[in-house]
């Protein structure tokens, strides 16, 4: 069970990594300030 927990919690890091990087991609892209971008809720993440 602690296997599957340690999974979970690594995809979810994963996942909000990957957001950010989006996020300032796509702030850079637009000429905004890309510093500004934030992580998502884990409410908003379905493991």
């Amino acid at each position: 069970m602690k296997r599957r927990w340690r999974n979970a919690s690594v995809r979810f890091e994963l996942d909000q990594s990957r957001d950010l990087l989006r996020q300032q991609r796509a702030f850079r892209e637009a000429g905004e300030d890309s510093e500004t971008t934030k992580m998502r809720s884990s409410d908003a993440i379905k493991l």
